[in-house]
């Protein structure tokens, strides 16, 4: 039983999580060859971050706290919005996934150089000592070495997409502009067939709990008298973090099926599918 009630449909709904938890225990611990491919791979490590964060979700739920709840599942929605656009056009967006990954360490290899060249331009001016930079040392994050490899493989990779048939049509449909980045979530959704849930979920978690915006501010005032009270905590009905985080850990182990063979799952995630459909809507 949930130490805190949401809902008429938590206990079932938490239930109905904790089930897919146990269902899905193959996912821990789990080792796989060196050659399965990236795109497997990442699905695989998508489900146990799901996992994850279900778990973790569910005993903040289990305070009272559904607010930090829902931070928690957004992680998981974003892991359906990505997932389910993969699956459009697995061999292009796996390699527009990859090249907005290696895009993003360069650019923060980058940054910190660039902060760490102004550190020590400031320790000369004021005359202090500065270390020289050991064989192969760079200022940023990355060796230089780690910088040449990922410059090599950013431009073999760009190379091997721009060979693919009906490239420029696949990136449309994809909806990406650049190829060495990823589109937004919402265009994520979008591709996905996954809209009804950026809309109706993921921007109202966005401005109730993610973000400081009004609607999530105010969950921390209440008016008392003349007064007006800053809480300690966020007050307010939200969505039940239970039957939402089952719900989405359904969908993205239905996705995740799309790239990893677990059919045995299926029966199971049809039954648990049936279940939370009958839960109450209040």
């Amino acid at each position: 039983m949930p130490a805190f009630n949401y809902s008429s449909a938590s206990a079932d709904g938490r239930q109905c999580g904790l089930d897919l938890l146990e269902l899905t225990l193959g996912y821990e611990e789990l080792d796989v060859p060196q050659g399965i491919g990236a795109t497997r791979l990442a699905a695989l490590a998508v489900v146990a971050r799901a996992r994850h964060l279900l778990r973790r979700a569910y005993e903040v739920a289990d305070s009272g706290d559904a607010t930090s709840a829902a931070v928690l599942l957004r992680g998981i929605t974003e892991s359906v919005f990505t997932l389910a656009w993969l699956n459009r056009d697995t061999e292009l967006a796996g390699i527009v996934w990859m090249l907005d990954e290696i895009r993003s360490r360069l650019s923060q290899h980058d940054d910190v150089a660039a902060a760490e060249r102004r550190q020590r331009a400031r320790a000369r001016r004021r005359g202090d000592a500065v270390p020289p930079l050991a064989p192969g040392q760079s200022l940023g994050l990355l060796t230089r070495a780690n910088v040449r490899n990922l410059r090599r493989l950013r431009e073999d990779v760009r190379r091997r997409a721009q060979r693919l048939p009906r490239y420029k049509s696949r990136l449309e449909k994809l909806k990406v502009k650049q190829l060495t980045r990823m589109p937004s979530f919402q265009a994520r959704a979008e591709v996905g067939g996954a809209a009804d849930i950026y809309s109706l979920t993921y921007r109202f978690d966005s401005n109730s709990a993610a973000h400081p915006n009004p609607l999530a501010l105010e969950q921390f005032l209440e008016e008392r008298g003349n007064n007006i009270r800053i809480r300690a905590t966020p007050k307010g009905p939200r969505p039940d973090p239970y039957v939402v985080g089952a719900v989405l850990l359904l969908a993205l182990l239905d996705l995740a099926g799309e790239q990893v063979e677990h059919s045995e799952l299926a029966p199971h995630l049809e039954e648990l599918s049936a279940r939370l459909q009958a839960l109450p809507q209040r």
